[in-house]
């Protein structure tokens, strides 16, 4: 039998750790009087079981580690939502931005057509923007000097021209649809009478 050499307890011989205060026992037996000041100086225990409070006090700073960790992972991810939510916001805005720009041009289109009312080939230009519409036109067979100029209403395809002569009088008006720039309809002179047409770019 041997005796612990930190609090004096006995031990049987192959005893690596004491029993009772846990200390870890060298391989060298102390003798009789050092176990005698073990016995009565208690401070040789709390020594020894130093080394185990040191321990002990690891797992608290590995758990304040990964608590500041996952604190600092939990910031990086609301930032990174943040920036999310803010890029795609821009996005949408620019592609407003593209969608307005797009219409804005569709609505500003400009038409160069040919074809006949009746049996009378003519040239028409005309600009459409929103809902108004405006050009001219002139018969083939007078040429570009003699221009009549049009003004009318464009609704979802369907668009009425009136035309007016270089007094400013009326003289006449086209009604039709407009689809794919080709213009069909009937066009209607001063005196009510009417002719079909056919215009295309």
């Amino acid at each position: 039998m041997k005796y612990c050499e930190f609090c004096g307890a006995p031990l049987d011989d192959d005893a690596l750790y004491c029993t009772k205060c846990g200390a870890k026992l060298s391989n060298t037996q102390p003798d009789a009087s050092q176990t005698d000041d073990a016995l009565q100086n208690p401070t040789l225990s709390h020594t020894a079981t130093l080394p185990h409070d040191r321990k002990s006090e690891r797992p608290k700073q590995q758990t304040a580690v990964r608590t500041v960790l996952l604190v600092l992972l939990g910031v990086v991810l609301v930032a990174g939502v943040v920036a999310a939510v803010l890029l795609l916001g821009q996005t949408e805005k620019a592609d407003d931005r593209a969608i307005d720009e797009t219409e804005e041009y569709v609505e500003q289109r400009k038409y160069t057509l040919y074809g006949a009312v009746d049996k009378y080939p003519i040239y028409m230009k005309l600009t459409i923007k929103g809902n108004v519409a405006t050009g001219s036109y002139y018969y083939e067979s007078q040429g570009p000097g003699k221009l009549l100029d049009l003004k009318g209403i464009y609704d979802n395809s369907k668009l009425e021209l009136f035309e007016t002569n270089e007094n400013g009088q009326q003289t006449g008006h086209f009604k039709g649809q407009l689809k794919k720039g080709i213009f069909i309809g009937d066009f209607y002179d001063a005196r009510g009478n009417s002719m079909h047409f056919r215009l295309e770019e």
